[in-house]
């Protein structure tokens, strides 16, 4: 297809249709000591046997209120050769940078980027940004805290720029204690990827992505992204109605278009159920296959991990 373009008819709600969060974030647990972080849960973990740590490669952690996911990505071999991921029912646990250290002790001597699940989100067209006005943008749909510092990203296959802000203090925390760290965006590396899918498959397709409390939808129809937005979520229900609402606003067919899933949500889950029952063409996302991943990367579910796995395309 030709490059990635926005329908005018639709950058409004791109920049306008947003949810306000009524969570409010604390960043408390940077420094709460060790011992008292006991509700983190192993969830997965794979490494490669035969990996030898090399200086290029790269260590991208994701993180979100509820899940952490470390990958080492060899560079020159353009392969994960390690994953681990974690639970935690208390929120923001995983900041704790005693924890990070202990859990991923080559965090020091590897090119680290962290993406972070912001939920306070923006997607600007290129034609409309304005590094000065990158306040403005998030204003239109986010009461904005006084302590929240505003970032960008920019995501050359869709020519826009994902704007987000967040409480300065755990941004720079994170910078002050490991020096050669990136802050990202947990959706960049994923709207790159579905933005080169989409280039090549013309058809009408959402795509959902599942945290515990919140879903960010993307749909493109005619190769062009056509509306990406961030829902705050606590139940089920709450899931598959914005993503019916979205559907309803943008004439998208639940009996005849395409529905994408990626992460929390195991194919028997009480989530997967009930969208399978709701949306005809309901699939599961697989990992990216211009990478290669090591056996025991392989096995893990490859749609739980997918904004992971994306992850390379924006550091």
């Amino acid at each position: 297809m030709g490059k990635t373009r926005f329908n005018s008819s639709r950058v409004s709600k791109i920049l306008i249709c947003g949810l306000k969060f009524s969570q409010i974030r604390i960043f408390a647990c940077t420094d709460l000591k060790m011992e008292t972080l006991t509700s983190i849960t192993t969830l997965h973990q794979g490494v490669d046997a035969n990996w030898e740590p090399q200086t290029s490669d790269m260590l991208n952690i994701l993180v979100s209120d509820h899940h952490c996911v470390g990958t080492i990505f060899d560079k020159g071999k353009q392969k994960f050769v390690l994953l681990k991921s974690f639970y935690s029912e208390e929120q923001n646990t995983f900041y704790n940078h005693e924890w990070l250290k202990e859990t991923f002790p080559y965090i020091r001597d590897l090119a680290t980027s962290f993406f972070i699940s912001f939920p306070k989100t923006a997607l600007v067209p290129a034609a409309l940004f304005n590094e000065g006005l990158q306040r403005n943008f998030l204003e239109l749909n986010y009461q904005l805290e006084k302590n929240d510092g505003v970032f960008s990203v920019y995501l050359k296959n869709l020519e826009a720029y994902l704007v987000y802000a967040d409480d300065s203090n755990i941004v720079a925390g994170l910078k002050n204690e490991f020096s050669n760290c990136t802050i990202n965006h947990s959706c960049a590396g994923w709207l790159e990827y579905l933005a080169s899918l989409n280039k090549i498959e013309d058809s009408n397709s959402m795509y959902i992505d599942i945290e515990r409390d919140k879903i960010d939808i993307a749909y493109f129809s005619g190769g062009a992204l056509q509306l990406f937005n961030s829902f705050p979520c606590q139940t089920d229900e709450d899931k598959l109605y914005y993503t019916l609402f979205v559907s309803e606003q943008l004439k998208v067919n639940p009996a005849k278009d395409n529905y994408f899933i990626s992460g929390i949500a195991e194919k028997d889950s009480s989530t997967a159920k009930m969208f399978g029952k709701y949306l005809k063409n309901f699939k599961q996302m697989e990992s990216p296959a211009q990478f290669r991943y090591s056996l025991p990367v392989m096995t893990l579910p490859a749609h739980f991990y997918l904004k992971t796995f994306c992850s390379p395309l924006c550091v």
